[in-house]
């Protein structure tokens, strides 16, 4: 267990660079814990800002991969920030669903905090008590209840790369982390989680604005098929209550094999935070071991989801031990019936013959996505860097023909509508319907409104998820027109 102390300089010493710059730390002259600049907002919205919460409340929890910076430092202080102070802290910043990862972490001895700090934590196990909670189910009840909520919560359990479970693929830090599924059972995690139980019920009083990640989306209005409706709340409620086993009626598991790419797409969280491709000696980085997902299948076991997602923030097919994993995933779902749809999003660079030869051989339902999202190479260059366009086409072809030998897999061909390609998406289009008619594959087109059930090879229009983050260059931007943007071009294609 990671017993390193919070740094105080995140909690007591800001500085600010005679341009206005502000940093966490005086002993970062590159300004690389850089927060903004006060010419710009407040020292109060910059110190107490979304960033320095999410700062502190990561090393609060013993996570001190980000900023890298902060991991690789050597720096002794003569400051220090005190129990009493972290426990006070996590009070006036409603993170007191911290308090007792911190108190188990850095195996404090309550006896001797101060009065208010005890206080503080017999609130906190009051508040986060199953009989409690029982209570508050039974009053929200007879309350009036919302039509739909986000899923998340409940339906979208996403694992990282290092076992550690949070409740959206927005949450790429772990805000929202529930604990790690290589040492846990899923049904304690997810299910018999108090943390997670009062985080559902602030979604069902509407009180998103006191969950970190969920006050600042912008995701909430756009829910079309991420959502949980008044029928299923008023039918988790009940489980809960009688202690009964509660299923969603669609819900999907993410597991990440690896946060690393060989790409650097410019809609990418890997393109916004330049810091997580340094891959070397990096904290942040690493593959999903076979030892580690062993431990996870053991620890899923009693479950059942509609897709497992293997994929997140990285390239699946860089895990050195994919061949082994998937063996082990297809006789743990023989036996268990884990899933009913296997899920793979891959860019194809890697996806040579043999690779796709291995993947055909699957015995489960498998649906693999290829992320194109062009028609010709140089729109293809601009969009996904480092890669190669004749190569991932080649070898996308290769699998779409070999493909007909397993009837039980599926393929879909993602164009992901952005500025870059809009005028792309005709062209897109006709070329892999004449490569369809040349090697007799019929292909049917998805949209986020309407996916094709009962086919095996699909062109996919995407749209730009809320709140995606645009890299041009060092220019970042956030679009604020994706659905109108995606609307018409579905508009000029004949599909909206």
């Amino acid at each position: 267990m990671n017993s390193r102390r919070p740094c105080a300089a995140i909690f007591m010493t800001p500085v600010i660079q005679w341009s206005g710059k502000v940093t966490t730390c005086c002993y970062d002259p590159e300004l690389e814990l850089e927060i903004g600049n006060i010419h710009k907002s407040s020292l109060k919205d910059l110190w107490y800002g979304p960033e320095m919460q999410k700062r502190r409340a990561l090393q609060i929890k013993g996570d001190f991969t980000y900023p890298k910076k902060c991991f690789h430092c050597k720096n002794v202080d003569g400051i220090q920030i005190t129990d009493d102070e972290i426990i006070k802290y996590l009070d006036d910043a409603d993170r007191l669903d911290l308090v007792e990862r911190y108190i188990e972490r850095m195996q404090l001895d309550e006896a001797s905090l101060k009065p208010e700090s005890r206080a503080i934590i017999k609130r906190t196990r009051s508040m986060y008590n199953l009989e409690t909670l029982k209570e508050e189910a039974k009053n929200l009840l007879k309350a009036e209840l919302p039509e739909r909520v986000c899923a998340g919560f409940w339906a979208s359990p996403t694992v990282n790369w290092n076992g550690e479970v949070t409740v959206c693929c927005k949450d790429g830090y772990l805000e929202l982390s529930a604990g790690n599924l290589i040492n846990n059972p899923f049904s304690k995690l997810w299910w018999g989680n108090p943390i997670l139980i009062r985080r559902r019920f602030q979604h069902i009083r509407r009180e998103t604005d006191q969950i970190p990640l969920c006050k600042d989306c912008d995701f909430q209005a756009d829910l079309k098929t991420l959502q949980f409706k008044e029928v299923e709340i008023r039918d988790y409620l009940n489980a809960f209550i009688q202690d009964k086993p509660f299923q969603p009626q669609a819900n999907f598991l993410t597991i990440e094999l690896t946060n690393t790419c060989n790409m650097k797409c410019i809609m990418c969280p890997q393109a916004e935070h330049n810091e997580w491709n340094y891959k070397h000696a990096d904290p942040f980085f690493g593959f999903l071991s076979f030892a580690n997902f062993k431990k996870m299948l053991k620890n899923l076991e009693g479950q059942h989801f509609c897709d497992l997602v293997l994929f997140w923030f990285g390239e699946p097919l860089l895990n050195p031990d994919l061949p082994g994993i998937l063996e082990a995933l297809y006789e743990h779902n023989e036996s268990h019936h884990l899933f009913n749809n296997l899920i793979i999003h891959t860019n194809g660079l890697l996806l040579t013959k043999n690779v796709s030869d291995f993947l055909l051989k699957t015995k489960s339902r498998l649906i693999i996505h290829f992320s194109i999202d062009a028609a010709n190479e140089v729109t293809y260059n601009s969009i996904r860097k480092n890669s190669n366009f004749k190569k991932v086409i080649e070898n996308v072809k290769y699998f779409l023909i070999s493909q007909k030998k397993n009837q039980k897999v599926e393929s879909a061909l993602q164009f992901i509508v952005m500025e870059y390609n809009k005028d792309e998406a005709k062209e897109f289009l006709a070329q892999w319907n004449e490569f369809g008619k040349q090697n007799g594959i019929d292909f049917k087109i998805a949209t986020r409104y309407n996916w094709p059930e009962g086919h095996n090879h699909i062109i996919f229009f995407r749209n730009l998820a809320a709140q995606s983050v645009i890299m041009d260059g060092e220019k970042m931007s956030i679009p604020s027109n994706n659905l109108e943007l995606y609307d018409s071009v579905l508009d000029g294609l004949g599909l909206k």
